[in-house]
């Protein structure tokens, strides 16, 4: 976010051999407000990303980004949310996709310190079409205390955030049908709310990083084909001495290609740049050969 021009940029960035090649910034029209990160998830089936962000004065919009023949990023479309009942007061959402266009954002109602989630469905000419919300806890929650990821293999998206009044740290699933929310069962990752980002390696592969404020962990997380959530043995992933300090006020996400790699994460600190967002993706293309060259 450009908070001095009021706009959202984005741009693209890809490997050409062993160097990155940036594409050019653009901007979206979006008097961003607030310090919370920007929501940014790709969808496989409709190939192109979904952004959204607070905005000031107005309920927050989704802005569709595609890339062009040039790898160039574009915003062909933003699209107003349609919730029955969201105001201004619903903030700093959090976007998740099936892959197949439908998608859950998670936001917290500043009006009524609460926690919600909704469920849409987007199509490729950007038709949307609008669920209820259901409410998840009635604590609001703080930057990067909760994620959202989808588990092809069992089928469920699967939701981090900071449960009620008795302020413990929940992983719990849930499926969509037609835009309705059947919340699953739910586990406990430990008692207290702090920074932690879920991430899929692949079907069946999700794990969990988060932080104790004292140390950082990575935790993998098994869903059963009925819901249940089953959390493995914790690894910490850094050195307490040089990153002891972080805690739920910090840019705090995970990222993962996605290749069948439970283990295959990432984490970062943002510091106070706090509005980025990361999205992990893969992209393949054909094996080509003939008698004097092959490319792989």
């Amino acid at each position: 976010a450009n908070t001095n021009i009021n706009q959202l940029r984005h741009r693209s960035f890809y490997y050409s051999g062993l160097s990155v090649v940036q594409g050019s910034e653009s901007g979206i029209s979006h008097n961003y407000q607030g310090t919370q990160r920007i929501a940014l998830v790709y969808d496989e089936s409709l190939d192109f990303f979904v952004a959204s962000a607070t905005k000031s004065g107005s309920n927050l919009p989704l802005h569709v980004i595609e890339l062009n023949s040039s790898a160039q990023s574009t915003n062909p479309a933003t699209i107003s949310v349609g919730f029955s009942g969201w105001t201004v007061n619903y903030k700093d959402p959090i976007l998740a996709t099936n892959g197949s266009g439908q998608f859950l954002m998670m936001i917290k109602d500043t009006g009524n310190g609460a926690t919600k989630i909704a469920a849409f469905t987007l199509d490729s000419s950007y038709n949307a079409s609008w669920g209820s919300t259901v409410q998840l806890s009635n604590r609001e929650q703080s930057n990067d205390t909760s994620s959202i990821v989808y588990d092809s293999l069992s089928q469920r998206f699967v939701i981090s955030y900071g449960a009620n009044n008795n302020a413990t740290t929940e992983i719990q699933t849930l499926t969509v049908s037609n835009n309705s929310i059947t919340l699953g069962s739910s586990t406990t990752l430990q008692s207290a709310v702090r920074a932690n980002s879920l991430v899929v390696g692949g079907p069946g592969n999700v794990g969990i990083t988060y932080s104790t404020y004292s140390a950082l962990f990575y935790k993998p997380v098994s869903i059963a084909s009925n819901g249940s959530v089953t959390l493995g043995t914790a690894v910490q992933i850094n050195n307490p001495s040089a990153n002891s300090g972080w805690d739920a006020n910090r840019g705090f996400k995970t990222a993962s290609t996605g290749a069948n790699l439970s283990n295959f994460v990432s984490y970062v600190n943002f510091s106070n740049y706090q509005y980025a967002d990361l999205e992990g993706a893969e992209f393949s293309g054909s094996l080509t050969s003939n008698n004097t060259s092959s490319i792989g």
